[in-house]
C-alpha cells in the first residue's frame, strides 16, 4: 500500500508496473508455498478455516455446505 502511494505521488507509469507486478509475485508466493506450511503446521483446522475464508481479503463469511 506504501509503494502504491508512492506511485500516486510520483506518477510513474514504470513504478505503477513494478508494485502490479511485486503484488502479483506475492500472491503467487502465498497460494503456493505459504498456504502449504501452513496446512503441514495447522492440520485440518487449516484446511477448514481455507474453506471458509476467501483468499485475498480474509473476511469470514458463513457458507453453505452442501452435503
Amino acid at each position: 500500500m506504501a509503494f502504491s502511494g508512492i506511485v500516486v505521488m510520483i506518477g510513474s507509469y514504470t513504478s505503477l508496473l513494478f508494485v502490479i507486478l511485486f503484488t502479483m509475485i506475492l500472491i503467487v508466493y502465498i497460494k503456493l508455498v505459504e498456504e502449504k506450511e501452513l496446512e503441514l503446521r495447522f492440520g485440518k483446522e487449516y484446511v477448514d478455516y481455507k474453506n471458509d475464508t476467501p483468499f485475498i481479503i480474509p473476511i469470514r463469511i458463513a457458507r453453505v455446505k452442501k452435503e
